[in-house]
């Protein structure tokens, strides 16, 4: 009860501004939260706390194939300019994923630790630096616009559209970044509901400006940029709003004996890999694709049918790794070896179980699949093989995703992102310059599935060792 213990002096010191039943309401709500972190059985824990993640993940993606339809009625040059934005919305996003991913991990184990005031100071800190950081380079971008949009490729047809579509997207990406780490913040609290409405919030406006800004108010692209402004400060709005009325666990402050130098670090300790494992995934996808394009437009359209339907089931797996590492991060924290094995069985059991139903499905339904995305018939044949191939190989994908997990929630930054670099960086990239050379399309299709199983079994090796590490440190504990 130490939580309504604190607000009520927080109401004693701040007059009657707020009935004090508010405050024990908001406090018990809050110890009632990390008391099912600690103690609540482990399988309906990791489901609450996931489905609203995978829920708003799955919201996230179709927005940006809302947007994508929206444009797409403005002509190909509207939707080229999407195309030569996406990298410089890019790097602001990856800004808000270094951060989060940090922030998130410090916060869960110095929850797990009952230092609450560590846990608030990490997201003050957090939030100002994401900020800041966001700020300045979207400030960067915006003064050299032009120069960076025909480096990315923009002909001089498409800059016009570019530069009316980027410069209200500027803008939006600074909130974007605010929001990403609120959301990385409460999740480790373990309030992933909040998270998931802001992304509905944001969703929904977007459904609702995009086609009035772009056709209604007839500002063609930009409206499309305003429709994102307008629906990122609403969901700032939305954090703003659960900070300001003590729903959030920690209350943000910075009364931590750790300076904020040293929050710094040990954030980017763990976030700043991630993105740079990220950077390198992405670099993966586009040898893939730039690879597939050398055997005709057909390939390049089967392969592409084939990772964007990989994409789309993978959501739920990471969904649920990001919606569980809150549970992990605060039983680490807690000293709790048992209950963080628990979530891993879990964990990979869920993640087991759906992607070889995901495999089954693809080996029986491949063609039925491709067919439904593309209709030429040679880009159906590689649609086909493709489709079959990844999902097969999607299994060896749930020890990636749990092992990375673990690893961020441990604080070990720097080997969870060696790990997932192993994936496109070690394996991926390697065997893309070498088998489709000497097997063609076949090559290219063997390619990612050779690089999931080597970084799968890879993954498992390292997560066995974790494994028995969790099984020593509880059979200390007992002793």
């Amino acid at each position: 009860m130490s939580f309504a213990r604190h607000a009520i002096q927080n109401n004693n010191s701040h007059g009657t501004q707020y009935p004090i039943i508010f405050y024990v309401k908001q406090a018990l709500m809050k110890s009632t939260r990390l008391e099912q972190l600690e103690k609540e059985a482990m399988a309906p824990l990791v489901l609450r706390l996931a489905v609203p993640t995978i829920v708003g993940l799955c919201v996230s993606a179709a927005y940006q194939l809302l947007n994508a339809f929206f444009v797409g009625r403005l002509g190909a040059q509207a939707v080229a300019a999407l195309a030569i934005t996406f990298p410089i919305t890019m790097i602001l996003t990856l800004i808000g994923q270094a951060v989060g991913t940090g922030t998130a991990s410090s916060m869960a184990r110095s929850l797990g630790r009952h230092d609450h005031a560590s846990a608030a100071a990490f997201a003050l800190t957090a939030i100002g630096l994401g900020l800041s950081i966001a700020i300045l380079a979207s400030g960067c971008i915006a003064t050299s616009i032009s120069v960076l949009l025909a480096w990315f490729g923009a002909s001089e047809n498409t800059l016009p559209y570019a530069i009316e579509y980027l410069r209200p997207l500027l803008f939006a990406q600074v909130l974007l970044v605010f929001n990403m780490i609120c959301g990385f913040i409460v999740r480790a609290e373990g309030n992933t509901s909040i998270s998931m409405i802001t992304q509905i919030v944001a969703f929904a406006l977007n459904a609702v400006l995009d086609p009035l800004l772009i056709f209604g108010l007839d500002l063609g692209i930009a409206g499309a940029g305003f429709a994102t402004l307008v629906a990122q400060a609403a969901a700032a709005a939305v954090y703003v709003w659960h900070f300001a009325t003590a729903r959030s666990v920690v209350t943000l402050g910075d009364h931590s004996t750790i300076g904020p130098l040293e929050r710094i670090r040990v954030i980017l300790t763990v976030g700043g890999p991630s993105a740079l494992a990220t950077m390198i995934s992405i670099g993966g996808m586009w040898l893939l694709n730039s690879t597939a394009a050398t055997f005709g437009d057909d390939t390049l359209a089967g392969v592409g049918v084939a990772t964007r339907l990989l994409s789309i089931v993978a959501l739920p797996i990471s969904g649920l790794c990001i919606g569980a590492q809150s549970a992990i991060g605060y039983n680490i924290g807690a000293g709790r070896s048992d209950r963080v094995r628990q979530a891993l069985a879990v964990i990979l059991s869920l993640s087991l179980a759906f992607s070889s139903m995901c495999a089954l499905v693809g080996i029986a339904q491949s063609r039925a699949l491709a067919a439904w995305f593309v209709s030429d018939t040679s880009a159906v044949a590689v649609a086909e093989h493709a489709i079959a191939a990844f999902l097969t190989a999607f299994v060896c994908f749930p020890a990636m995703a749990v092992t990375i997990t673990l690893l961020q929630a441990k604080g070990e930054g720097a080997q969870a992102s060696l790990l997932a670099i192993t994936r496109h960086g070690l394996f991926l990239m390697p065997l893309l310059l070498v088998l489709p050379r000497w097997l063609g399309v076949s090559g290219l299709i063997i390619s990612p599935v050779l690089s999931e199983a080597a970084a799968g079994l890879t993954a498992m090796l390292v997560l066995y060792r974790e494994w028995r590490r969790l099984s020593r440190e509880e059979r200390s504990l007992r002793v």
